[in-house]
């Protein structure tokens, strides 16, 4: 049994066992489509595969090292050196192309010969060449290609004698790939595959159960009140406390799931649960950047890279950053370095960290404070130097050993994660200059702050899941938040390599078949729950930080004599709760006077104070004649 992700088949074993009889049932293999695809081809003998980070930096060496400006086709604007922050997004972009390549099995090399010259041959001439030098690079690391080793797979891939039946369920939204593989080997497997749809509607979906852009792109839905409610808040906080009081009002809370539309509603959402006494729980896991190794890692990384004074005192506020120094600085006192750290930046209003503990001793701090302050420095210099030695991977071993504080089963999944990480960089060297540690290790943040950790599950939770795991999801009340454009349904806007006309060309994902998958969906929500069930879409006008947002396009798919309501409904202004400003860097404040204002200064003490504005600090008592 294919199902679209690893949480549909969780949800689907689980209803097999609570519908199986005393006697217990022997389930059958329920795989997504890309462990089906592996499963059919496990080779042990290869290298393993290149981590997507090792492919970030190995791209952007090969950016590094090309001479770009030999190929005006692929960059006609590039007329002097770019930095490394262009090399980074650039190589950033050719790995997602090669990634949405891999989709349907196809590499670069692949479009540069099939191609007609309407769509740009000359480039994916030039994107070859560069996919040449990268796999010319991969051949010094010993490790394999993870799209020549996806092609291979496809072209040997087999079904095991073994396999009689195949059930492809409820995926709208199957790999390219996968479809191809299934379409060369439909006559020797009985291949099923389940649509959550009525027979009268058969029509509307092709042989594999994708919905047909010309019909569910012109489909009107139908939201009754009865089913469905739509509620247009101004911001995001307040969408958020709107979810949480329609969540709070079932006693059972196995009768609710809310659906998550955007990310940035995440953070939002829990806390508003957690003030109402509820459990929020995410099926999928955690995302790894609200750990406390991963924010620890992230503040050594910026040290390390930038070395500004604020990223100073940022890694010193962290535990697991004073738990290390305490271990080398005897009596540390954090708040006190902390503080002295304020004074400083008070008065001399530092740029690097390098500037701390001023040898001049113009600033008087007491006497424990300022020998703290120049260990910190030393101690400090002497980790970030050893991060930049061959064997960096070791320093910062001992770093974590020192420093990372386990409270959780979570911390200890964290840590097997950099370790393994780790492990691979050992074996895993590139020779060029500005690929440094601190560049590998921000790569490596990058990636796994996209990697769930798993959650431990409470006790009554309400459960926070994705939209693609809805059509799975049988409680009879469900709450849509995030309904916004851009989020549902999603879209690629401006893709220089893979043009929206292109991917429907080659077979890709595009824009419209992913609207027309999310219309079948919202569809089949709507009609799962016609009797005895709700579902609320929840959407916004404003973000948290006062940007505009747009409704999702779905909700304008409705019968034309509803579409004026509909459009009132989403457009009209809601009355404001609060103020909707940007948030700004700073605040007034009223502090109350402690002494009569002085109303006149002499020149001398205007003059004192133009000599040295920076110290912010007119003359005592001279603030209401400023």
């Amino acid at each position: 049994m294919i199902v679209p992700t690893a949480e549909s088949g969780r949800r689907l074993r689980n209803t097999l066992l609570r519908l199986s009889p005393g006697a217990g049932l022997l389930l059958p293999r329920i795989l997504t489509p890309a462990q089906f695809l592996h499963s059919l081809n496990p080779d042990s003998t290869q290298s393993p595969p290149l981590r997507r980070e090792e492919r970030l930096l190995i791209w952007t060496q090969v950016l590094l090292e090309t001479d770009l400006r030999q190929m005006p086709e692929l960059f006609p604007s590039l007329r002097e050196e770019q930095d490394l922050a262009w090399h980074r997004s650039t190589a950033s972009l050719l790995l997602k192309t090669q990634d949405q390549l891999m989709e349907n099995g196809w590499t670069m090399d692949d479009m540069a010969r099939s191609l007609s010259l309407e769509f740009d041959k000359e480039r994916w001439l030039c994107l070859a060449r560069l996919e040449l030098s990268y796999r010319s690079t991969l051949l010094q690391s010993g490790r394999q290609d993870p799209s020549l080793a996806w092609t291979r797979l496809l072209q040997e891939a087999q079904l095991p004698q073994s396999l009689h039946h195949l059930a492809l369920l409820a995926t709208p939204d199957p790999l390219p790939a996968l479809i191809r593989f299934l379409d060369s080997c439909r006559s020797t497997v009985d291949c099923h595959v389940g649509i959550h749809a009525p027979e009268t509607e058969s029509e509307s979906f092709d042989a594999w159960g994708r919905p047909r852009t010309e019909f569910w792109n012109q489909a009107p839905l139908f939201m009754e009140s009865e089913t469905a409610t739509l509620h247009l808040s101004l911001t995001e906080p307040d969408q958020a406390r709107r979810a949480a009081s329609l969540a709070a009002q079932h006693q059972d809370h196995r009768a609710v799931a809310i659906a998550l539309g955007r990310d940035e509603l995440q953070s939002l959402l829990e806390s508003e649960l957690r003030a109402r006494q509820l459990q929020p729980f995410h099926p999928g896991g955690l995302p790894s950047h609200r750990f406390s190794l991963w924010s620890l890692l992230d503040r050594l990384e910026k040290l390390l890279s930038r070395g500004s004074f604020h990223d100073l005192v940022a890694w010193l506020q962290h535990p697991g950053s004073r738990a290390w120094l305490q271990q080398r600085i005897p009596n540390l006192q954090a708040g006190s370095l902390l503080q002295c750290l304020d004074q400083f930046q008070q008065k001399r209003l530092p740029q690097h960290w390098h500037e701390i503990a001023p040898s001049n001793g113009s600033i008087a701090f007491p006497h424990p404070a300022q020998e703290q302050l120049i260990a910190l420095k030393q101690n400090l210099n002497r980790l970030l130097q050893s991060l930049t030695q061959a064997d960096w991977t070791q320093a910062l071993r001992q770093f974590l050993d020192q420093a990372a504080l386990i409270q959780n089963p979570n911390d200890l999944e964290a840590h097997a994660v950099v370790r393994d990480w780790l492990d691979a960089q050992e074996s895993f060297r590139l020779d060029h200059p500005e690929l440094g540690p601190a560049l590998k290790l921000s790569f490596f943040l990058e990636e796994w702050a996209r990697q769930p950790l798993p959650q431990e599950r409470p006790e009554q939770p309400i459960e926070l899941g994705g939209w693609l795991e809805l059509l799975w999801d049988e409680r009879p009340h469900l709450i849509l938040t995030g309904f916004q454009e851009g989020a549902i349904p999603g879209s690629v806007q401006g893709d220089p390599f893979l043009p929206e006309s292109l991917r429907q060309k080659i077979g890709l994902r595009h824009n419209a078949h992913r609207l027309a998958c999310d219309a079948y969906q919202l569809k089949a929500l709507l009609e799962q729950r016609r009797r005895g069930g709700r579902v609320d879409v929840l959407l916004s006008k404003f973000n948290a930080e006062a940007e505009p947002l747009l409704p999702s396009r779905l909700l304008l798919l409705c019968p034309d004599a509803e579409l004026p309501r509909r459009v009132h409904s989403l457009f009209h202004p809601p009355q404001p709760k609060e103020d909707i400003s940007a948030p700004t860097q700073a605040f007034h404040l009223q502090p109350q006077s402690r002494q009569q204002t002085q109303r006149r200064i002499s020149v001398t003490q205007f003059g004192d104070y133009l000599q040295s504005p920076y110290y912010l600090s007119p003359p005592d008592g001279c603030l209401g004649a400023f």
